[in-house]
């Protein structure tokens, strides 16, 4: 009887699809099959292996910057009387080496948008870079999606400090309400590090103009524009300046009062006078407003913080 109803014909489906030769027996592989197989698997382990190698070092040295880095802006940011300059020097020349040594490197892991791994930091060393070049990839950086990457672009323009850095970025970043504060006051800094290095510093004077004016500006970039209109020397920014010697905030106060005694305007006395009055309890605003009175007086002339002597003294004209 003749069936006809088989669910499936395995020996006509070999033969339409593939052929006799997909049902016969498949040859036994070659000795130098083998051998070249297990040549291609040995040369995969290699390159993996060289591949962890590789990121383990740049792992290693990603840490170090890292810390190094952090140790560094820590010194940077301590007052001047706790300043140990000789470590920071030392600390300094360490990164200007390895931003040298290191430089294509430190390129390649900047620009790595996969490079997940304290990428920051590779951007971060590249401002101790001296290449006119590093410039270029600190800019990109600027525009980088990780902050943090943001962020060390933003540290590193400081300091390089390069004449040639366009500003317009970074006036960006301070007046963006997207960014976090923090890195507006950073981007605030770096612009005031680059000002002391600008022959021509004139395209920032408006820019800090407005940002005193402001209501909401972060107080931490107020006291960047304070010190960027201080820097100029110029009286006529006297009073826009006075406006914050009442600050409720010290820092605010002490970077009025240094830019005061900057512009040395005697018209500004009784406003330092003033001050030093009223921070009877603030030590370090205290010693401030005394520094802003000695260059006010010229000539080596210190009363310390002894407000009696200093009116009696410019009471006297000098």
């Amino acid at each position: 009887m003749l069936i006809t109803n088989l669910p499936f014909r395995p020996l006509l489906l070999c033969f339409v699809a593939f052929g006799f030769g997909a049902c016969a027996t498949q040859p036994e592989r070659t000795e130098s099959e083998k051998q070249a197989e297990e040549d291609d698997w040995t040369d995969r382990e290699r390159k993996d292996q060289e591949t962890k190698d590789r990121q383990d070092d740049e792992r290693v040295i990603l840490q170090g910057l890292r810390d190094t880095l952090q140790n560094y802006t820590s010194l940077v940011n301590s007052p001047s009387s706790h300043r140990n300059e000789s470590e920071e020097d030392r600390l300094r020349d360490y990164l200007v080496e390895v931003s040298e040594n290191r430089y294509d490197l430190l390129v390649r892991i900047a620009q790595d948008t996969e490079h997940l791994f304290l990428r920051e930091y590779a951007v971060g060393t590249l401002g101790f870079s001296e290449r006119p070049e590093a410039l270029g990839v600190l800019l990109q950086a600027l525009l980088d999606e990780d902050p943090a990457v943001r962020a060390n672009a933003v540290f590193g323009l400081a300091v390089r400090r390069d004449p040639k850095t366009p500003l317009k970025p970074l006036m960006r970043i301070v007046e963006s309400a997207e960014e976090d504060e923090s890195r507006r006051a950073s981007a605030a800094w770096t612009l005031y590090q680059l000002q002391t290095a600008l022959r021509d510093p004139s395209e920032l004077i408006p820019f800090w103009e407005k940002q005193l004016q402001g209501t909401d500006t972060p107080e931490t970039v107020v006291v960047q524009a304070i010190r960027g209109l201080g820097q100029t020397r110029d009286p006529k920014h006297r009073e826009v300046i006075e406006q914050f010697a009442d600050h409720p905030t010290p820092l605010i106060r002490m970077a009025t009062a240094i830019a005061i005694g900057r512009m040395r305007d005697q018209e500004s006395i009784p406003t330092l006078l003033s001050m030093l009055e009223r921070a009877s309890t603030e030590p370090n605003v205290r010693l401030t407003i005394r520094k802003a009175l000695q260059e006010m007086a010229g000539r080596g002339v210190d009363f310390g913080e002894d407000l009696a002597e200093w009116r009696r003294y410019f009471q006297r004209g000098g």
